[in-house]
């Protein structure tokens, strides 16, 4: 499996939450793009890990067509995914979800990578880590919560 391309938002709040590393040991390398890194390093105040590669998509008139969509970042990372064989993206951002999924690309989110991270034994209280991403400022429904803790086999 390709490293998944992963957005901002999942960096920042896993930066955030202290969990910046799990991405690492769940996948080996992220890969994120120029415009993610510029944003990851402006908004956290932390530099790319030598475990992201940082590669920009070819097609720049696409991506400046997703740009009216969605922003930078996400559209530099999708019009990536278009140029990759079956790859998986982290994105929260629900426009660009839904833009990626239209695409017919694989995405999971911030969430999805905390429910993985728990599956294998990495995250020993996951709703103590929900609990802690939500006092970052990171949004996510109530709901969602819930499906999260379902699928760790807690009850919420």
């Amino acid at each position: 499996m390709l490293a998944p391309l992963t957005d901002t938002s999942c960096l920042i709040a896993l930066t955030r939450i202290q969990k910046l590393g799990l991405l690492k040991t769940l996948f080996g390398s992220i890969t994120i793009t120029p415009e993610v890194a510029e944003e990851y390093e402006a908004k956290s105040d932390a530099a790319v890990q030598e475990w992201m590669d940082v590669a920009a998509a070819k097609n720049r008139s696409i991506q400046s067509q997703f740009e009216i969509q969605v922003d930078r970042g996400e559209a530099s990372l999708i019009a990536l995914a278009k140029e990759r064989e079956r790859p998986l993206l982290i994105l929260d951002d629900r426009r660009a979800r839904k833009l990626a999924e239209g695409l017919g690309l694989s995405v999971t989110g911030t969430i999805g990578v905390l429910i993985q991270a728990s599956s294998v034994g990495l995250i020993p209280d996951l709703r103590a880590t929900l609990s802690g991403l939500r006092a970052t400022g990171f949004h996510f429904t109530n709901k969602l919560e819930a499906e999260a803790l379902n699928q760790a086999g807690l009850d919420f």
